[in-house]
C-alpha cells in the first residue's frame, strides 16, 4: 500500500474555531448581562425603598388635611364616572334648560308686579314713538305721561275717588278758552291711542300747560331692569305690526286693556299692583 500523510484524526477548520470562540464569548456576555441586570434591579429596589421611607417621614411631619370630595374632571361623565365622557340624555337636557346666573331676572316669563298707570304711560310712549318716529323719545314720554294722567282723572271720577270740579259755568268756559288758545300755538298736533294732543317745544300741552315726560320717575316705578325689559318687549311687539298706523291708533288702547296688570275692579283696585306678563304684549299685538 502506498504511504499516506492524512491523519485519521479529524482536523479542525478555521470557522469551527471561530464558532467555538463566539459561543464562549456569548456565554460570557450573557453571564455579565445577567449580573448587571441583577445589580440594577437591586439598586432600583434600594432607591425605591429609600424614597418610600422619605415620603413616610415627610407625611409624619405634615398636619392631617381634611377630606375633600373629588370633583369630576371635565372629561368625566356628569356623575363623575371617568368611564363615561358624555352626559346622560336626561342630565344633558336638564343642564341645557337650567337658568344661568342673572337669567331669572331678565326672563320675559317672570311677571312684573306693578300698578297700571306706569304701564299705560310706557305703552303710550312706545306707541307714540312708533307712530311719530321723527319726534324725540322725551316727547313720546310726554305723550305717555299726558295720556296716563287723563285716564287716571277719568277713572278717578268714575269710581268716586276724584271729585268733579265745582267751578261755575263761566269759569269753565274761560278755562276752555285758555286751553284752546294754548293749543292754537302748538307746534304739532298728534293722534295717539284715540287722544288728540298738542305739542309745543317738545311737551304735550295739558289743560294749557306743558306736561313733561320724566323717564327717571318712570324707571323708579318699574325698577331699572324691569323698565328696560318692558320697554324692549313693547318695542319688539310694535315692530311686528304690519297694518296701517290708523288701525294701530284705533286699537292700541284696547291692546293695553288686554295685557295690563289684573287688579280688583272699582276703588279696591285703585293704585294696587298686579302681574304684568310681557309675553302677553306680543301675543296681543300680533293678534291685532
Amino acid at each position: 500500500m502506498p504511504a499516506t500523510t492524512r491523519s485519521k484524526t479529524k482536523q479542525s477548520h478555521l470557522e469551527d474555531v471561530a464558532t467555538t470562540e463566539t459561543k464562549h464569548e456569548s456565554k460570557a456576555n450573557k453571564a455579565s448581562d445577567s449580573k448587571d441586570q441583577k445589580q440594577s434591579k437591586a439598586s432600583a429596589k434600594r432607591s425605591e425603598s429609600k424614597s418610600r421611607q422619605s415620603t413616610k417621614d415627610k407625611t409624619k411631619d405634615k398636619p392631617p388635611t381634611p377630606n375633600k370630595r373629588k370633583q369630576p374632571d371635565a372629561a368625566d361623565g356628569a356623575d363623575g364616572n371617568a368611564t363615561s365622557g358624555k352626559l346622560s340624555p336626561a342630565k344633558k337636557q336638564k343642564q341645557q334648560h337650567a337658568p344661568k346666573a342673572g337669567d331669572d331676572a331678565l326672563s320675559d316669563d317672570k311677571p312684573i308686579m306693578i300698578n297700571r298707570s306706569p304701564v299705560l304711560q310706557l305703552w303710550s310712549a312706545c306707541v307714540a314713538q312708533h307712530l311719530y318716529p321723527d319726534q324725540s323719545w322725551t316727547t313720546s314720554l310726554s305723550v305717555g305721561s299726558a295720556i296716563s294722567t287723563l285716564c287716571a282723572i277719568s277713572k278717578g271720577r268714575s269710581i268716586g275717588t276724584i271729585e268733579e270740579s265745582d267751578k261755575s259755568p263761566d269759569e269753565k268756559a274761560e278755562k276752555d278758552a285758555q286751553r284752546r288758545a294754548a293749543n292754537a300755538g302748538a307746534d304739532i298736533e298728534v293722534q295717539v291711542m284715540g287722544f288728540t294732543l298738542h305739542i309745543k317745544n317738545g311737551d304735550v300741552l295739558l289743560q294749557g300747560k306743558p306736561k313733561h315726560g320724566n323717564e327717571a320717575l318712570l324707571k323708579s316705578k318699574f325698577g331699572e331692569d324691569n323698565y328696560e325689559r318692558t320697554k324692549k318687549a313693547m318695542e319688539d311687539a310694535l315692530a311686528t305690526w304690519k297694518s296701517k298706523d290708523d288701525d294701530l291708533n284705533a286699537k292700541a288702547f284696547h291692546m293695553y286693556e288686554e295685557f295690563r296688570p289684573s287688579v280688583q275692579s272699582g276703588q279696591g283696585g285703585w293704585g294696587k299692583k298686579g302681574a304684568l306678563e310681557l309675553d302677553r304684549v306680543k301675543e296681543v299685538v300680533e293678534r291685532g
